[in-house]
């Protein structure tokens, strides 16, 4: 039997969803572990929890309105691996269990097929995991490298016999999920039984413009063909776009079956021609005030948080900055303006010059101690792991 690990906070319509293409849509039977973070999950699942066989509550990491950006960032990665750690770790302690694909809620597998194929490879050449990652993207952060958290495959003897997710996450350097996961994956395994199974150039939006080559072609969406998968933060779309959009992702690979299934294509399904004719006059209202700036949608790689935040939340002179940032690439000038341009900035937003040390010459322990703070974890991690706490000068 293979397993479907799933982590999540509080996507829970999606993870309803999730739960019923697995279930009711394919085939074969599958184990589906899940863990989520959030304080009332256990009631939450309570519709679907006799379609689950392993649910767990995550540790309560505070996450949201902290001050320093590090902190929350810090914070918000420790939750997430807490979460695939614990669904994934329930996985690999099952002995009828062979490999366990691991999930957010909002990441959807929609091909069985392609699922036991990409099986089939591992077991034929051997691999302990399988990843996705866009390959600059894994280059501009190696060492270790950078793995992205779903649709990742793993042995699961193979990852018991190594107890792969044997550290807590306050054992962890304060770093994101993406390099936790190479991190602790290669010296487990050996870079021999690591498989890049997808670069990702395969992937694309929902009109087919290709989404690997922009900044985070997770969001707003990526629909993978080859591997039939997809991934909506529906989120991202105006009023109820996003689950429109992937219940336009159900219907195209047939999966109809299932309570929460049915109800996502009842309530929210759209006409093609309607659905992509919303979703252009979606982006084409942030187009109308990026034009101002010299920008469009495609400038933030479609990205809807950061174009809001650039619209929302920028200043003027910092929205000037963006836009000569953004455009400059397509300068032919660039070199001449590079000089100047970091001098227009420095005086503009009073940043230190660029020989500036951000890593000035102190203790790395104090320094992972200062992005930490005690508080912000629950006490059975806090007592097992206090030296996380305790080490450098006080």
């Amino acid at each position: 039997m293979n397993a479907i690990a799933v982590s999540l906070y509080d996507k829970f319509d999606d993870l309803a969803v999730l739960v019923d293409i697995i279930r009711h849509n394919w085939e074969e039977d599958y184990y589906i572990l899940v863990c989520s973070n959030h304080p009332d999950a256990h009631k939450k699942i309570s519709a679907i929890e006799g379609e689950i066989d392993f649910f767990e509550q995550g540790a309560q990491i505070r996450y949201d309105d902290l001050s320093a950006v590090s902190r929350s960032r810090n914070n918000l990665s420790f939750r997430i691996y807490d979460s695939i750690r614990t669904s994934c770790r329930a996985a690999f302690a099952k002995d009828d269990v062979d490999y366990v694909m691991h999930l957010h809620a909002d990441a959807w597998p929609l091909s069985e097929e392609e699922f036991k194929s990409l099986i089939q490879d591992m077991e034929q050449n051997n691999y302990s995991v399988a990843f996705p990652s866009n390959t600059r993207a894994f280059m501009d952060k190696y060492s270790p490298g950078s793995f992205e958290d779903n649709f990742l495959v793993f042995d699961a003897a193979d990852a018991a016999a190594v107890n792969l997710f044997e550290h807590s996450p306050l054992e962890l350097p304060p770093t994101w999920i993406h390099q936790i996961l190479p991190f602790l994956c290669i010296p487990k395994f050996g870079w021999g039984k690591i498989y890049q199974y997808t670069n990702g150039a395969e992937r694309e939006h929902w009109d087919g413009k290709p989404s690997a080559e922009i900044s985070n072609d997770a969001r707003p969406m990526f629909h993978n063909p080859t591997f039939g998968q997809v991934h909506i933060a529906k989120e991202d779309f105006a009023s109820e776009l996003g689950k429109a959009l992937q219940s336009y992702y159900l219907r195209d690979y047939g999966i109809t079956d299932g309570e929460y299934v049915q109800q996502l294509l009842d309530d929210y399904e759209l006409p093609d021609d309607e659905l992509f004719r919303r979703l252009d006059a979606y982006l084409e209202r942030f187009n109308d005030e990026l034009k101002w700036y010299l920008l469009s949608d495609d400038s933030f790689g479609r990205d809807i948080r950061k174009i809001k935040e650039f619209l929302e939340e920028k200043s003027l002179p910092e929205k000037a900055i963006i836009s000569v940032e953004r455009n400059s690439e397509n300068l032919f000038i660039q070199p001449l303006l590079k000089g100047a341009f970091k001098s227009i900035k420095q005086l503009i937003t009073d940043s230190p010059p660029e020989s500036y040390n951000k890593y000035p010459n102190q203790s790395i322990n104090d320094r992972f101690k200062r992005d930490l703070k005690e508080s912000d974890f629950p006490k059975e991690l806090r007592e097992d792991y206090r030296d996380t706490f305790e080490k450098g000068d006080q």
